[in-house]
């Protein structure tokens, strides 16, 4: 991973939620959101769960995650870049900027599935949301970007032809 100038830019909080319906076994769906942090910290977190009722009254749980203690955030963040897929990397970069908001927030979200089988795969459906909240200045998107490519979250693609 490269080395980044933390003066540049800091990792205030990080929140991982994601639901579990009534067909799905919520120690699984636990485990799973537990797979996104690193070994040393799974057991030190706390899972927030919130009962809730769906539209047609069916019950779904809501399972939370918000890592605000200092350094831990980054150390999953980096956790999270170093299991990730080099391809995915480049892709999530061609569409970073959809990602990252005007407060300086950084939006993914990974299969829940794949989680649970222990992988890092960024997914639209039935996913693990992950809010990162970045503290950079200038206090901007453009900043937020760039220290995710600093981080190694994203890539850029290259060219077989330039050399």
């Amino acid at each position: 991973m490269p080395r980044v100038d933390k003066e540049e830019f800091e990792v205030r909080y990080l929140n991982l939620s994601t639901f579990a319906h009534a067909t799905e076994d919520a120690e699984k769906v636990k485990d799973a959101l537990r797979s996104l942090l690193p070994e040393e910290i799974r057991d030190k977190v706390i899972i927030k769960t919130e009962k809730v009722k769906g539209f047609y009254g069916n019950p779904i749980s809501i399972f939370r995650i918000n890592v605000r203690k200092k350094q831990l955030p980054e150390k999953i963040l980096e956790y999270l870049v170093q299991k990730m897929d080099e391809r995915k990397k480049i892709n999530l970069g061609k569409v970073i900027e959809m990602h990252v908001d005007n407060s300086c927030s950084l939006y993914l979200r990974f299969n829940k599935q794949k989680a649970y089988q222990g992988k890092i795969q960024m997914d639209l459906t039935d996913p693990i949301r992950c809010e990162i909240k970045f503290k950079v200045f200038p206090p901007k998107k453009s900043s937020v970007i760039e220290a995710c490519e600093k981080l190694g979250l994203i890539q850029k693609e290259v060219n077989a032809t330039e050399n």
